[in-house]
């Protein structure tokens, strides 16, 4: 997915003010349309996720049984009735305990853009995890993210005033910061966690 697709996508959200269970619905039926995601794996991957993350004795759902084919099925039903609509009937509850499952079952760029989503909903700051792998390449992602903030920035306050017309892209401008913003915490961590590296 391109960066002018992502951002497209985060505007549309924005200004159709939907909830935080009609955001996961949104990009799951993104990732299904648009990159051809099989439901049966994403099904085994919510569960999976949903027992890893939340120990047994705390689950408060209704057991998954994805050791036989029946509840497999069975399972496949329960999800997708809660991530999809059927036309002419009202959306089921999605368990504040599942959703975290129903993100990071989501392929990328969907699983990040979702969690990115909700996250600045909470008013929270979303920061990609750092590993050995991308540390180099955040410094890269900082310098570029941040020249293309600016440019948008630049455009958006050429003439000192916004106007209705310049909403949308004002919008997008603001991703273009916050992008900046997330990965500067990202480094920001990756240089503490070096620091404490070197005082141990």
């Amino acid at each position: 997915m391109s960066r002018t697709r992502r951002t497209s996508d985060q505007v549309q959200i924005h200004e159709q003010g939907l909830s935080r269970p009609q955001v996961i619905r949104y990009y799951v039926s993104m990732a299904i349309n648009r990159r051809g995601l099989l439901f049966k794996h994403y099904v085994e991957t919510v569960v999976l996720n949903y027992n890893t993350s939340v120990l047994e004795r705390n689950q408060e759902l209704k057991p998954f049984d994805v050791d036989s084919v029946k509840g497999l099925q069975a399972a496949h039903k329960r999800i997708q009735r809660i991530v999809h609509t059927p036309h002419g009937e009202h959306p089921l509850f999605i368990p504040s305990e599942l959703e975290e499952a129903l993100v990071k079952a989501l392929p990328e760029p969907e699983r990040s853009i979702c969690a990115k989503v909700l996250c600045e909903r909470y008013g929270f700051i979303p920061m990609e995890k750092p590993t050995d792998a991308n540390r180099l390449a955040d410094l890269g992602s900082f310098v570029k993210e941040t020249g293309e903030a600016i440019q948008k920035l630049s455009e958006v306050l050429a003439d000192n005033k916004l106007s209705e017309s310049e909403l949308t892209q004002a919008h997008e401008t603001r991703l273009e910061l916050m992008d900046v913003v997330s990965t500067a915490m990202c480094l920001i961590r990756q240089l503490d966690e070096f620091e404490s590296g070197k005082r141990l």
